[in-house]
């Protein structure tokens, strides 16, 4: 964490009156604050919160990236764990077959774009897609009290997704349903979901010019 020595520093002063000022402060998002920190370091002093816009986590002996646009960091790093109250803007990829509930420890994550090869746990899925901000998603296996997680569950969280990638997951009789009455805020341009573990048939039908793909395991 940077720090500045305040002493004998001018105050500083905005065009914009106290009021507009606050309430930008108060309702500031990473993209904002990004370009507040372009500006001038008084904002960075201010606010003191650390921003990385892509970050990729991935197996041990990786070549490794730490700068604010790209971070690409090995799982076992203990330098992980220090960028836990990092905003992460745009991206997080995870890459490592290694999972040590990493990912429920970050707190300010607003990515539009999660891609996971490996299996997480569901407190980890909540943790990711929280801000609602998630317009592309490739997940594997999510799993809740041992038990994979089912696909209108992974799907409720994301409602602002446009491209969904689901594998391994759980179909039910009532997943249709529960998907069809679902308050999905985007309109999906691409969803595939494959290796579903389900005992019925079924069809699935689209009118539009969207890619959509099922399989079946």
């Amino acid at each position: 964490m940077l720090t500045f020595n305040t002493e004998n520093m001018a105050p500083q002063y905005f065009a914009l009156p106290a009021p507009t000022m606050n309430y930008i402060f108060k309702n500031l998002q990473p993209q904002h604050l990004i370009k507040l920190y372009q500006t001038s370091k008084f904002f960075y002093n201010k606010f003191r919160r650390n921003i990385i816009q892509n970050l990729e986590i991935v197996d041990n002996g990786e070549a490794e990236v730490l700068n604010p646009t790209k971070s690409v960091i090995c799982v076992s790093n203990p330098v992980l764990s220090k960028l836990a109250d990092f905003w992460i803007t745009d991206s997080f990829i995870y890459r490592s077959s290694w999972t040590d509930e990493y990912i429920a420890k970050f707190t300010n994550i607003y990515v539009k774009k999660v891609e996971l090869c490996d299996y997480i746990k569901w407190e980890e899925y909540e943790a990711l897609t929280k801000s609602e901000t998630i317009e592309e998603i490739k997940v594997k296996e999510i799993f809740r009290d041992d038990e994979p997680v089912c696909i209108e569950d992974i799907i409720s969280r994301i409602p602002n997704a446009t491209s969904i990638e689901i594998s391994e997951s759980t179909f039910t009789d009532t997943s249709c349903a529960t998907l069809a009455s679902l308050n999905h805020k985007a309109k999906l341009s691409n969803i595939i979901i494959r290796n579903i573990n389900t005992d019925f048939n079924f069809t699935f039908v689209d009118g539009t010019d969207n890619n959509v793909f099922l399989e079946k395991c």
